[in-house]
């Protein structure tokens, strides 16, 4: 139906972006700033937010658990202006973080040196400070220390015969409360590590039924108390497309490289490989040299405090096991639930589980001073921070002259691309991480016997470590401002003005990414989102019909052709179409309505509104025998609807029928029918279950 000249690359100046916090964060301009956006509205109009009319022509939100829309963030968060309230919800997130972490090492009677690390380490995590900042796995992973205090909490109780039901009640709280946070998976992989714990734990308490019997109940009803969103959300994830290539490809999807190890010590350097995924972006495993070094010498003291360590021992080496693939504790990943999360999420559950021990590290580092044998114990970290140095530069250099044969980097721009850019960026991390581990080793050596001195420059070193990391390697910004938010743009501004929300409009994504349109109040046909349907992007295969979109290894479409089929354009609703200006259109369904440099604005004059009576109807057995009507693109499917479930085909006359609309919004149409002969009305939202 369309002719394309050559290949244009659009200008970034007249691109739809968003300001993120670094190039790596695409979930947040895509979903989670747009979900917020819609979230703060629908609150503040007193109108609960089950139905997102702007994104694939209408779905649901309420049940797409990233909505968060009963998180204690997201109601905390309706409570500032819009703008404002990132920087609130970052605050708090912080707090309700670094308080369940330092609650939960206070349980050990650490030191409040080592209490700090703990909590600090993180609190400015990878994990929590990168890429999840303003994502709702940083939110569901704030609750997770609670789960383990709340737990070592039930866990003395019965060993001592007190009360337990304010710690059981803790942790259904907590883990319902992680739920409720909107990243069901960081909540699966949290009480799996929960459970590794408890699993350790077993052995060596002498109620290990009981353990076993309440750790099952605490877990199952935080689930069940947030199982008001949790159910919705699994029906409409066991129909996506995701779940369907994530739980049955035969290939483990989603898992990191062993070589990967390298980014505990140099946390950028992946960012740096061209081309490189996602998935690795937002799974960086950084905790602070300072920090990881102190859980390393935590292994010093493990023999004299085993019941103690051994637990976050074991939640740390299965964990990692799962998230690099390694064998026996890969197994667990042939279960499809925790396969469609992906195996590199449980590294998060690794970084807490090194966080905790540094505070075990700093507290065996704290006992030693002014002990008889302080410089005899001592000397375990003098040996084995040295080595450790000698260790990582080794391997860092080795790495970048591909010393390793075993190891493939070739596509690293350290091997690919000796770029003055790359090469300085790589230069100052690695010269960030040796003098980092210098100024530990000053600080241990200079003042081991004076504890105080020794035990505040540390938690100030680790502090400065993350922000060194966070402001340098990830450009950490916690303030959003409106721009960054809403930007400004032309092709937008002139949508808006011809924009209807009785229909959808189309763009390729280098005009205007998906989701986008929800910040405006613009009906997309498009999407992004985890839990697109299965029966949505079957529907795609007829809409366009030169190049039809395949999803990416994780179950996603990133990227849509530019020029969709006129006849099913118009069935889905899509009124406005943007090309660019190369773009001859040879439809006579489509009008030319103003265009902008490289970008035209197109009128589909066929595009059906989101309620309208149908001319005749025709039963079909089921969408697979629709899906092979469609895809004859037969301009007679303009005057007819296809529908399951009846036994009937015939045509009306819709002039024997009026139709008054007396409410419309997000989910909601009430309209007054007046006919004086049969009808058939049809809700112009088909592509999602529901």
């Amino acid at each position: 139906m369309f002719s394309q000249k050559n290949s244009v690359k659009l200008l970034n100046s007249y691109k739809q972006k968003i300001l993120t916090q670094s190039p790596q964060q695409e979930n947040l301009p895509l979903i989670y700033l747009p979900f917020r956006k819609f979230d703060f509205e629908q609150l503040h109009n007193k109108h609960f937010p089950f139905w997102n009319p702007y994104v694939f022509g209408g779905a649901p939100f309420f049940a797409d658990d990233q909505s968060a829309v009963l998180s204690v963030y997201t109601l905390v968060g309706s409570l500032f202006p819009y703008t404002e309230s990132f920087l609130v919800v970052s605050i708090l997130k912080l707090i309700i973080t670094g308080i369940g972490m330092y609650l939960l090492l206070s349980l050990f009677s650490l030191s409040i040196y080592a209490c700090l690390i703990g909590s600090i380490t993180w609190m400015f995590s990878a994990f929590m400070m990168t890429f999840h900042i303003h994502h709702t796995a940083a939110d569901a992973g704030s609750f997770i220390p609670w789960f383990f205090y709340f737990f070592e909490r039930l866990v003395r109780s019965l060993d001592q015969g007190k009360g337990i039901s304010l710690s059981l009640a803790g942790l259904i709280v907590s883990v319902g409360l992680s739920l409720f946070a909107g990243h069901a998976e960081t909540t699966i992989v949290g009480s799996i590590g929960l459970s590794i714990y408890a699993l350790t734990k077993v052995f060596m308490s002498k109620n290990s039924v009981r353990i076993i019997f309440y750790t099952f109940i605490g877990l199952l009803f935080g689930y069940l108390l947030a199982s008001v969103q949790l159910i919705p959300f699994l029906v409409i994830v066991l129909k996506s497309e995701p779940y369907y290539l994530r739980s049955t490809a035969v290939k483990v999807l989603r898992s990191m490289p062993l070589w990967t190890v390298i980014m505990w010590f140099a946390p950028s350097f992946y960012f740096l490989r061209e081309g490189g995924t996602l998935v690795l972006r937002q799974s960086t495993t950084y905790i602070g040299i300072t920090s990881l070094l102190l859980a390393i010498f935590s292994i010093s003291v493990i023999k004299r405090y085993y019941k103690t360590y051994l637990p976050f021992f074991t939640t740390m080496i299965v964990t990692a096991g799962i998230g690099y693939v390694i064998p026996p504790f890969s197994w667990l990943l042939k279960i499809p639930i925790i396969r469609l999360g992906g195996a590199f999420r449980f590294l998060a559950i690794t970084e807490f589980s090194l966080a905790v021990l540094a505070g075990f590290g700093m507290n065996a580092l704290y006992s030693s001073y002014g002990s008889k044998n302080g410089k005899k114990s001592n000397t375990l970290n003098i040996v084995i921070i040295p080595m450790l140095t000698l260790f990582t530069v080794g391997f860092l250099i080795g790495v970048k002259f591909n010393m390793f044969p075993s190891i493939t980097l070739l596509n690293t721009v350290w091997i690919k691309s000796f770029s003055p850019i790359n090469i300085g960026i790589t230069s100052t991390e690695i010269l960030i991480l040796i003098i980092l581990i210098i100024i530990t080793l000053l600080i241990i050596l200079k003042f081991y016997s004076v504890p105080y001195i020794a035990g505040s420059c540390l938690v100030i070193l680790t502090i400065v470590d993350l922000f060194i990391y966070g402001m340098l390697g990830m450009e950490y910004n916690p303030l959003l401002t409106s721009q960054s938010l809403e930007p400004s743009s032309p092709i937008i501004k002139t949508l808006m003005q011809y924009g209807s929300p009785d229909y959808t409009f189309y763009t390729n994504n280098e005009v205007i990414r998906p989701n986008i349109g929800m910040l405006y109040g613009l009906r997309d046909f498009r999407g992004f989102d985890i839990v697109v349907s299965r029966l949505y992007q079957k529907f795609l295969s007829a809409l366009f019909t030169d190049t039809v979109p395949k999803p990416d290894a994780s179950g996603e479409y990133h990227d849509l052709p530019s020029y969709p089929d006129p006849v099913i354009a118009s069935i889905a609703g899509i009124k406005y179409l943007i090309f660019t200006s190369t773009t001859k259109a040879d439809s006579p369904y489509y009008k030319l309505i103003t265009t902008y440099k490289e970008l035209s604005l197109w009128e589909n004059t066929q595009a059906k509104p989101i309620l309208y009576l149908a001319d005749a109807i025709q039963s079909v057995a089921d969408n697979k025998d629709a899906l092979n009507i469609l895809l004859k693109h037969d301009p007679l499917l303009l005057h007819t609807s296809l529908v399951t479930g009846i036994n009937e085909s015939g045509s009306f006359d819709n002039s024997k029928v009026k139709l008054k609309r007396i409410k419309d919004r997000a989910g909601e149409h009430i309209v007054k029918v007046d006919a004086d002969s049969n009808g058939f009305l049809v809700i112009n939202e088909p592509y999602y279950q529901g």
